[in-house]
């Protein structure tokens, strides 16, 4: 999960509700273009990965 968090480059809100947040993740991919993925992250998550890039 960690090595995921890491190819994090730009989350984009799609939309919120509630404790879930529906967003499109850039993900930095090493042997191609940057892959776009479209989930359901809960935001006590979010919380993590944010610190998760800061470290």
């Amino acid at each position: 999960m960690k090595q995921f968090f890491e190819s994090v480059i730009k989350i984009m809100p799609d939309e919120i509700r509630g404790e879930s947040i529906h967003a499109f993740v850039v993900l930095k991919d090493i042997c191609r273009m940057p892959e776009v993925v479209h989930f359901k992250i809960q935001k006590h998550q979010l919380k993590n990965l944010i610190s998760v890039r800061r470290s």
